[in-house]
């Protein structure tokens, strides 16, 4: 297997190009759609990755969000990304849903990019989104791509903040699309009970093995952000709804032997202050995807202490095979799509359990033989390998 760098000679399996509707931005947290998208642009003549919109309403807390939107950074318009193929585009979208004439504009907007890349374009045109934005509909026989492509990575119906016509949108997708991609075993179920087993494939997620093996390397030069001589509990990503705070907060205090670490951006309405309050939990605000194997390099066990709910029974975290990638001891809920991982990962519910589970796998943490068991496991989920699944599918169908 080759190894998933970001070094690759492009590789044409199949002429055209690719219009891409996210649902996050290209400067986000880099997550599937960003290494997907690197990966396909090496694979078509060109790839347009368009900066979403966003799929709820704004509110006073999403002023950063606005910003971004109508201010934009001169590094995220039209520039071109590991390669003259990829290009990331911010289009005039206005960042509202359930209104009539705002959906029409956005999708004028979408259309007539999509056309205009069409027309220089002598391969296929696929018009591929992973967020389920309700212009789309309008924009899709505006358009009018060769395949419509729907990669499934949430179920947003189990979302209450979002709006109803993003439900619907999902939905019409997993219907309509030509080729449905599911990134978990519910979601692929859910997609042939909603169209039949045509046109639906399992892609699950996957990982940059190159890059998180730079983890094993010494921590951080020396200096940590967190106090040295204990045990460092650590997790990363979007700390959001999803999070069970309680359970954080139960396990912080039955093992005050421990620092507990979460780097990421928060989303979570306030619902984490009374564990960042604790004297053994810090939070990091932000890290960039470059230099997060340094930090993450530093911490004895990684984690996952979601509320076991149904919108979690649905996702694959890609964090889990992060962290495996990195070989480090990692302590979870049980999530089907991580349950063939049940060798090297240990699953807990509720607060004893979780403090249990940390405190046997921390007292086992120096074994070789394990960590290399935890990066094999991972192995056959390069995004590389998941990246040629995803095109040899495309080709197929067209």
């Amino acid at each position: 297997m080759q190894k998933d760098g970001n070094a690759s000679p492009p590789v044409r399996d199949f002429p055209g190009m690719i219009v891409y509707y996210p649902p996050v931005e290209w400067q986000g947290l880099f997550q599937r759609p960003q290494h997907l998208a690197v990966h396909l642009a090496r694979q078509c003549s060109s790839f347009f990755y368009v900066q979403p919109a966003g799929l709820r309403n704004p509110a006073l807390r999403d002023m950063a969000r606005l910003r971004n939107l109508f201010f934009v950074r001169r590094d995220a318009q039209g520039r071109s990304v590991a390669g003259s193929n990829l290009h990331v585009k911010r289009l005039p979208f206005l960042p509202f849903h359930g209104l009539a004439a705002v959906e029409k504009y956005n999708s004028l907007v979408f259309s007539c990019f999509f056309r205009s890349k069409a027309a220089a374009c002598p391969g296929k045109r696929i018009l591929w989104t992973g967020a389920p934005a309700p212009f789309l509909r309008h924009a899709v026989r505006a358009a009018r791509p060769d395949l419509l492509v729907f990669d499934w990575m949430d179920d947003y119906a189990l979302f209450r903040h979002l709006p109803r016509a993003v439900v619907e949108m999902q939905d019409w997708l997993v219907k309509r699309a030509d080729l449905v991609f599911a990134s978990s075993g519910r979601l692929f179920q859910r997609a042939v009970a909603l169209r039949g087993e045509y046109g639906v494939s399992l892609a699950p997620n996957g990982v940059d093995l190159d890059h998180w093996a730079r983890a094993s390397f010494p921590r951080h030069g020396g200096r940590q952000p967190w106090p040295p001589g204990r045990p460092v509990v650590g997790y990363f990503g979007t700390i959001s709804h999803w999070m069970d705070a309680r359970l954080v907060e139960q396990v912080a205090r039955l093992l005050p032997g421990c620092t507990f670490v979460f780097v990421g951006p928060r989303d979570d309405a306030g619902r984490m202050d009374r564990v960042f309050c604790l004297d053994n939990c810090l939070h990091i605000p932000a890290s960039s995807y470059e230099k997060l194997p340094g930090i993450a390099g530093g911490f004895d066990l990684c984690w996952l202490p979601f509320r076991e709910d149904s919108a979690v029974q649905a996702v694959n975290p890609v964090k889990i095979y992060e962290y495996l990638a990195m070989g480090k001891p990692v302590v979870s809920i049980p999530l089907p799509d991580i349950m063939q991982f049940s060798k090297v990962v240990a699953f807990a519910r509720g607060a004893a359990s979780f403090a249990a589970a940390i405190s046997r796998a921390l007292a086992n943490a120096g074994n070789s033989h394990a960590v290399t068991q935890r990066v094999d496991a991972v192995r056959p989920y390069s995004w590389q390998a998941i990246a040629g699944g995803v095109a040899e599918a495309l080709a197929a169908l067209g």
